[in-house]
């Protein structure tokens, strides 16, 4: 599935995100402008300009720290207890009698 004009449905104007570009994996930082006839527009704040995205430019976009699918909705990131990046102490030799 590719991003299309309604995975952007609930992203309000002025909104902080990341986008993801495909071909080099460049990160764009900016506020989200628009997003209609397969573009997605931003204010690129690193330029302070306007800077549009072809669908089929982006990789991904992220909005805090959650990942914006392709149908619109939001993920949030991994805990670390799903991605097990979380550790416990090993167990000692007197655990095991």
């Amino acid at each position: 599935m590719a991003f299309t004009d309604s995975s952007f449905t609930n992203i309000a104007v002025g909104t902080k995100l990341i986008v993801v570009e495909q071909r080099d994996r460049a990160h764009r930082n900016g506020t989200f402008i628009s997003a209609k006839n397969g573009t997605l527009t931003i204010y690129w704040t690193t330029y302070g300009k306007n800077m549009p995205f072809s669908y089929d430019q982006i990789d991904s976009v992220k909005i805090g720290d959650s990942t914006l699918n392709e149908d619109g909705s939001l993920r949030a990131p991994k805990s670390s207890e799903e991605d097990g990046s979380l550790r416990t102490p090993e167990s000692s030799e007197e655990d095991f009698d």
